[in-house]
């Protein structure tokens, strides 16, 4: 590959704001800026327990920890959810907090549904009443938040955006030298799921890990 068509240089945050709202004409706040486009794209993850990897002389890259899956109630309003609901059971499940959480790769389908998704998060009304939380973790940090680029820069090739947002959380966690990071995303009919990876740098407790 030579070149990345999706990544524009002559993108500008005005050019942006003059765009026409592709699918509420008169009212609508999504447009083909802030949306990920349909791009090609391919991604192949070799997955193995610890063991085995040290067996055939491969050196890990991360391990996985935990991961949710969940869905939304109302698909009118949340549809685009899944982060919101599955982040904060993995968050608690686990003893972590937000701030514990040094890499975070969220799938952007839109610009909006990533700000709904931080207003959920940061919503004690949203924990107590739809996860039956006593509070809500809180917003992702946004320094920590998709620093090498996002769907919305990247593209979004159905087959392979996810396996995209996971290598790209675990190569910022071995250069940042951070212990773990989540990734999740929305998914189609209301769908969501998160999934918590540690640096195998930094491992602690590897007694699960050799199952």
């Amino acid at each position: 590959m030579t070149r990345d068509n999706s990544p524009r240089a002559d993108a500008t945050a005005e050019r942006l704001a003059q765009l026409p709202p592709v699918f509420d004409k008169r009212s609508g706040v999504i447009t083909a800026g802030n949306a990920s486009r349909f791009t090609d794209g391919a991604a192949a993850l070799l997955v193995s327990s610890l063991a085995k990897a040290q067996d055939l002389q491969l050196e890990a890259q991360a391990v996985i920890r935990d991961y949710v899956y969940g869905g939304v109630a109302d698909l009118a309003t949340e549809s685009l959810c899944g982060p919101a609901m599955t982040i904060p059971v993995l968050l608690q499940r686990n003893g972590l907090s937000v701030e514990d959480v040094g890499v975070w790769e969220l799938h952007e389908a839109f610009a909006a549904q990533i700000l709904v998704n931080q207003v959920c998060l940061g919503s004690d009304d949203f924990a107590r009443g739809r996860l039956g939380l006593e509070r809500a973790p809180g917003a992702i940090p946004s320094e920590r938040l998709n620093l090498w680029g996002g769907s919305l820069a990247l593209g979004n090739p159905f087959s392979a955006t996810g396996d995209r947002l996971v290598m790209t959380a675990v190569r910022r966690l071995r250069d940042s030298a951070a212990r773990y990071a989540i990734v999740s995303s929305c998914a189609g009919g209301g769908l969501g799921g998160a999934i918590l990876l540690e640096n195998a740098d930094m491992l602690q407790d590897r007694s699960p890990l050799d199952q």
